[in-house]
């Protein structure tokens, strides 16, 4: 563990970290909204890189970019916090075939997406009347949910980091990399850093801006590497029908395999070939599904949207009930057994600055009011009685939840299934309107990511004050940008569509999920049963795990986690695995693991340049395909 401060805090909030902040905003939300659209995840080190280019900047001008402006960089380079496409898919859901199919397309209400009728689905623009109340809405819950989410986490910080001192050992990582980049001069660290970046801008180049080159110049669509994966299911058909396989074609699962552990790694495979492979293969041969999903040559896309949709809905969300509250209920019990309390931690110096009755019951009470406010003027008939308990209950128990997991593991669950409890909330009560699934719900978002950035301030020095000024400076910008951007892409193509594979693929499959709540369980295509029943299973499994320290071997929260991790990325991680131990092998266990940070950001970084590049090809050429020369 890095050694704590005592130092007085100095601000991060400098014209260098603002500059680089807008720098993110402006260059690389367009980068991570395309690989959303294209992959399904906009996983790219945007923080990383934007923090060791201002700082190599600096080296050459003679600026010296301190700790604490790295550390502001760092944090609030993430730009993906800003892309709102999400008003992109509720327009989407409404459309969607599979709203339809349900029932529901014609009842949702107006403030939640436009209705078709008005023809902004055709337009695709935002630049209508008919978005005015859903973008009240958006802009009501965003600014409700950041003050709720400050208010936990000045309190979890209270309580994890000055009180209990907890390790946090992901933060640790990113603090002291922080604290290497600004303060030591690592050059072979740089070298690995350049070499694993030219790589991957290597392969980046010919999967994302090539084909776009070429049909630039030749008119010939070319598909080098499949996107997001490459379909090998077709070929096991006649043997084992209805098990996927496949390779992702992305490196951030080569990526995340150099940097996550081994068990880990494992068990998301484990957990999604049981799934997806062997799982799969079995509803089919013994008809298990609730009805036949499977259709000989029928596409990936299509299989994982039928076998979530008949069978794989309810079993997944109870085991991940269950992988969330049995590790959290059994370090609870080991504390309370050993009684081992730590002693007050000296990250903070001097007194603290945030009493908890203005930085904690303030937000809350605000976050308490207007979410009863959005029940009572939203949906005014549904009773109000059952969900007032959980305004007040849930947003406490998951910051302690999910905070001590974060300070002692690294791994957080809790918020992930909040969404649950609140469904199961709706169910029980007998209401039978649509309007109430899409009621904002600020008192369910976690406080956890705010708190991991806190601890990295804690670790570097940085003013937690200054951190918070720049945060809220920059998020009107970061999102009205990010506006312009999924406008500018919507124009280009529908959203989802063949030009977007990613969005095509993974946006079904969520409103597959919202619709097996919503009226799957009169559709009988949802089996409370099956819920209940996988909740049992895996709360017994997680037990098993615990008590017989299995996790040390194959974590049982990774195997969760692997359920819900599509094979063609569980073949990817394998070989990710593959190639970390053979650069164990050649070089040194002790050298992979010194500078496995730096080989992950090094593929990510030169990955993403090419991304960006395919993306300018992208941009520019639809700017001018409608000129007349």
């Amino acid at each position: 563990m890095m050694k704590e401060r005592k130092a007085k805090p100095k601000s991060g909030f400098s014209f260098v970290s603002s500059l680089a902040v807008l720098y993110a905003i402006f260059v690389f939300i367009p980068a991570i909204l395309y690989l959303q659209l294209m992959m399904g995840t906009g996983g790219i080190p945007v923080s990383w890189f934007t923090v060791i280019l201002f700082v190599e900047l600096g080296r050459v001008l003679g600026y010296k970019v301190t700790k604490q402006e790295a550390t502001m960089i760092f944090i609030l380079s993430s730009a993906e916090l800003f892309i709102p496409l999400g008003m992109v898919y509720r327009g989407y859901f409404r459309t969607s075939d599979i709203a339809r199919l349900f029932g529901i397309s014609e009842q949702i209400p107006t403030w939640y997406a436009p209705d078709p009728t008005t023809g902004v689905y055709e337009l695709r623009t935002f630049f209508h009347p008919a978005w005015i109340p859903p973008f009240l809405v958006y802009f009501t819950e965003l600014i409700v949910t950041s003050i709720c989410v400050w208010g936990l986490a000045f309190f979890a910080r209270r309580l994890f980091i000055i009180e209990e001192n907890l390790p946090f050992p992901l933060q640790q990582v990113s603090a002291r990399a922080i604290i290497t980049l600004t303060e030591k001069r690592d050059r072979e660290g740089i070298w690995i850093l350049f070499l694993a970046s030219m790589i991957s801008f290597v392969y980046g180049f010919v999967l994302f801006a090539l084909p776009f080159l070429v049909k630039a110049y030749a008119g010939v669509t070319l598909t080098i590497i499949p996107v997001p994966w490459i379909d090998l299911s077709k070929s096991l058909a006649g043997v084992l029908p209805g098990a996927l396989i496949g390779v992702a074609t992305g490196l951030g699962p080569i990526a995340g395999s150099f940097v996550l552990p081994i068990p880990t790694i494992i068990g998301i495979i484990i957990g999604s070939f049981s799934v997806y492979f062997i799982g799969n293969w079995l509803t089919v041969a013994y008809n298990l599904a609730l009805k036949p999903w499977y259709v000989p040559g029928m596409s990936m896309q299509m299989a994982l949207q039928r076998c979530t949709l008949y069978f794989w809905g309810a079993p997944i969300m109870g085991l991940g009930m269950a992988g969330g509250i049995v590790p959290v209920i059994a370090r609870y019990i080991r504390r309370m057994s050993k009684k081992s309390f730590t002693t007050r931690s000296t990250t903070v110096s001097g007194r603290e600055r945030f009493p908890l009755w203005k930085w904690f019951l303030i937000p809350l009470l605000v976050m308490w009011v207007l979410s009863i406010l959005w029940y009572v003027i939203l949906t005014p008939k549904f009773p109000l009685w059952m969900i007032f308990p959980l305004i007040i209950a849930v947003p406490v128990a998951l910051v302690l939840i999910d905070g001590r997991m974060l300070g002692e593991t690294g791994i957080t669950f809790a918020s992930g299934q909040s969404g649950n409890l609140m469904r199961l909330v709706y169910w029980s009560s007998g209401y039978q309107g649509i309007d109430v699934w899409f009621v904002p719900t600020p008192w369910r978002s976690g406080a956890a990511g705010t708190l991991s950035q806190l601890k990295v301030c804690d670790l570097t020095e940085t003013d937690v004050l200054s951190f918070l000024k720049m945060w809220w400076l920059f998020l009107p910008i970061g999102v009205l940008v990010g506006f312009a951007y999924v406008q500018l892409f919507w124009s280009i193509a529908p959203i989802p569509s063949g030009r977007y594979p990613g969005a095509e693929i993974f946006w079904p499959i969520s409103a597959v999920n919202e619709c097996l709540w919503i009226r799957g369980l009169q559709r009988g295509l949802f089996r409370p049963d099956w819920l209940a029943g996988s909740f049992i299973i895996g709360f017994a499994l997680a037990s098993v795990f615990e008590l017989a320290r299995l996790n040390t071997i194959v974590p049982f929260i990774a195997i969760v986690a692997g359920t819900v991790t599509y094979t063609p990325y569980a073949v990817t991680y394998g070989i990710g695995l593959v190639i970390r131990m053979v650069l164990c092998k050649l070089l040194g266990k002790k050298w992979f693991e010194e500078r496995k940070q730096m080989l992950s950001a090094g593929i990510m970084i030169g990955y993403s340049i090419a991304a960006i590049i395919g993306i300018s090809v992208t941009l520019i050429m639809n700017s001018i395909w409608i000129l007349p020369y």
